[in-house]
């Protein structure tokens, strides 16, 4: 009976020691899938969001740093990096920068002249 026992205590502790594993393994993909920018969300944030859409699809460095910073609106940075080439999108930028008072016209100029 004691050896019974013995493995039955043995075979719980190697389940549980397999299922922590796993949870931290898979822990840590979420994590890394997230730091990526992946817009892959757990069921229970899908559940507790509404919106369709919670993170910027924004391809461009530049505007994600504008966004973060505030100086663009989400509609405005997706209206920037949204079709065209990279010029188009940097004239898009530089045009809205300068609507918004952030450069001033000689700065949209130079941008575009480059």
């Amino acid at each position: 009976m004691n050896k019974y026992c013995r493995l039955f205590i043995l075979l719980v502790l190697i389940l549980t020691a397999a299922f922590l594993a796993y949870a931290q393994t898979s822990r840590a993909t979420d994590e890394t899938i997230v730091a990526s920018g992946s817009h892959v969300r757990s069921t229970d944030e899908a559940k507790s969001d509404t919106s369709l859409d919670t993170k910027p699809a924004i391809s461009d460095p530049l505007v994600r740093v504008l966004f973060s910073k505030g100086l663009l609106t989400l509609d405005e940075a997706r209206a920037v990096t949204t079709g065209g080439t990279a010029l188009e999108q940097r004239d898009r930028l530089a045009a809205l920068l300068r609507d918004k008072g952030l450069i001033s016209a000689g700065e949209f100029e130079a941008v575009r002249a480059v």
